[in-house]
């Protein structure tokens, strides 16, 4: 359930972001590639997790956007 819930949750936050640098830009395309990667591949979902986590907290750090604890809330309900 988590390898969904870590596929479906990552997605849809990136497009609060009302500006984006290429920093943050490259950031969201490596997560999206890698979670995809980990769903169809099969690798380890826990490094996805952990790349989206990390995403979402640069975004927060940088952009001022709460969305990191928000996301960590919804991906403990799982």
């Amino acid at each position: 359930m988590m390898m969904y819930g870590a596929y479906f949750i990552s997605i849809p936050v990136f497009p609060l972001m009302s500006h984006e640098d290429s920093t943050i830009s490259s950031i969201r395309r490596l997560a999206i590639w890698f979670v995809n990667i980990s769903i169809f591949k099969n690798f380890q979902i826990s490094w996805a997790v952990c790349l989206a986590m990390l995403s979402f907290l640069v975004k927060a750090l940088f952009l001022n956007i709460p969305s990191f604890f928000l996301i960590y809330g919804y991906a403990t309900l799982d």
